[in-house]
């Protein structure tokens, strides 16, 4: 009997072992993915802002990079500023000449 409870005590222990390097494996695992959807999460957000900041027209960039930036979709909120870069650039000619 002494013999028995000692193999189930050393299987307990065992178990319990390996239930502990699970748990350890499954936090780092949490730990990682966190990490991981914080960096996409901050990739998103810098994403967005520099959408919105084009679409505004206060980025300095050409009109096909914000395109690429803004998506297909979302090009036609880029026309007016198209507009007055171009109205803009007259008036800087004409005071040139």
């Amino acid at each position: 009997m002494a013999t028995e409870t000692a193999k189930m005590a050393t299987e307990t222990a065992k178990t319990a072992t390996e239930t502990a390097k699970m748990a350890t494996e499954t936090a780092k695992t949490a730990t990682e993915t966190a990490k991981m959807e914080t960096e996409k999460a901050e990739q998103i957000r810098l994403k967005y802002l520099y959408r919105s900041l084009a679409i505004r027209d206060k980025l300095n960039i050409s009109y096909q990079v914000a395109v690429k930036l803004v998506g297909p979709d979302c090009a036609y909120h880029l026309y007016p500023t198209i507009k007055i870069r171009k109205e803009g650039n007259k008036e800087e000619n004409e005071k040139k000449d």
